[in-house]
């Protein structure tokens, strides 16, 4: 009960905290780069889990190929998971590709998922539990159109899977 407290007190305060520095971030001078920040849902094909979440996206001054590259940063809380508290975080950076006259762009990149699993278990002998982290290299491909996303992610390494995962930014200019 107090960790389930205690994440969500973490979770409220990560959210303040980008929700609070979002307008500073996304202004460089006179250079404006496009920023936001929204709910997502998504699914492991592996392991039939269904999470939740957060993105935060932030254009970059890098480019590649004469794309500007985007720094995308995801939070995901498992729902179904037998007991266990599962929670992911995956920094990336993405490559959208612009596509003249139209609203979609194809988005892929790479990252790291840092991906950490607790189980708590009470017994009348006292309480038992452990944890691990996991960090895996994640490999995504996608689509943009304006504050909408939906992408897939491989990952792979220890606890490797398929993930898909779909949202939208409701807050900042990429709207």
């Amino acid at each position: 009960m107090l960790k389930n407290r205690l994440s969500s007190m973490a979770l409220s305060a990560a959210t303040m905290t980008v929700l609070a520095v979002t307008p500073l971030l996304a202004q460089n001078g006179n250079d404006v780069r496009p920023i936001g920040f929204g709910p997502l849902v998504g699914f492991e094909f592996n392991g039939s889990n269904p999470f939740i979440g957060g993105d935060f996206r932030m254009g970059t001054p890098w480019m590649l190929a004469e794309n500007a590259l985007m720094f995308n940063a995801d939070f995901e809380y498992f729902l179904d998971t037998g007991g266990a508290t599962v929670i992911s975080v995956q920094p990336a950076l993405l490559m959208p590709f612009v596509l003249e006259n139209s609203p979609v762009q194809p988005v892929v990149g790479a990252g790291l998922n840092i991906q950490r699993v607790s189980v708590d278990v009470a017994t009348a002998g006292g309480n038992f539990g452990g944890a691990s982290t996991d960090i895996q290299l994640a490999l995504i491909g996608g689509i943009m159109v304006r504050a909408f996303f939906a992408d897939l992610s491989r990952r792979i390494g220890s606890g490797s899977g398929l993930f898909a995962r779909t949202g939208f930014l409701v807050l900042g200019n990429i709207l």
